[in-house]
């Protein structure tokens, strides 16, 4: 949507770094981890070193493999991880990211999820994250566009403080620092 003539005062938009215009604001970017119902682990099933994930059923898009998602996928996370041979017990497929999560959160099995999106789940309990330190970097971010005509209107300016503080929020929530090598707004 071009915002210069559209009539829509902002938008948020997810996307690398190369997709967004000039005057983009970087909210935040994401990782991707294993995240798991902390009650499925309470049986005799460990899940401390990467090659434990074979135990448990993997969940995963049933689409990036053919798609542009790839990055997405636990094969990835295998190879970078020293893995690629690893075969899971089983897989399970969906369409969505929050059908993923919500599969997780039910105790179906270990999604490789995207930070951000699940940083609630993970702050309440409801999800662990079981291997903090084997997180992988996404190139994917979540940006603000305001449209040129509408950036000086009080009430946009007033949005865009509040979604800037929500973003911050989320940005200690995930363990997010800021990258040197990027534009990004980050304070």
């Amino acid at each position: 949507m071009d915002l210069e003539v559209a009539d829509v005062d902002m938008a948020l938009r997810y996307g690398p770094m190369s997709s967004m215009p000039p005057q983009a604001i970087r909210l935040f970017g994401e990782q991707l981890t294993p995240v798991v119902s902390p009650w499925l682990l309470k049986g005799d099933k460990a899940l401390a070193r990467p090659a434990d994930v074979a135990q448990f059923t993997l969940i995963e898009a049933g689409d990036a493999h053919q798609t542009h998602l790839e990055w997405l996928t636990w094969r990835r996370w295998f190879d970078e991880h020293g893995l690629s041979k690893l075969q899971p017990k089983r897989w399970l497929y969906f369409n969505y990211a929050y059908q993923m999560v919500q599969a997780a959160l039910t105790g179906q099995g270990v999604v490789l999820a995207r930070l951000p999106l699940v940083a609630e789940s993970l702050a309440n309990g409801d999800l662990i994250e079981p291997l903090p330190k084997l997180r992988m970097d996404s190139p994917m971010a979540y940006w603000l566009v305001i449209g040129p005509r509408n950036a000086q209107r009080a009430e946009v300016r007033a949005f865009c403080e509040w979604l800037m503080t929500q973003s911050r929020i989320t940005r200690q929530v995930i363990g997010e620092v800021p990258d040197p090598d990027t534009i990004d707004d980050m304070d």
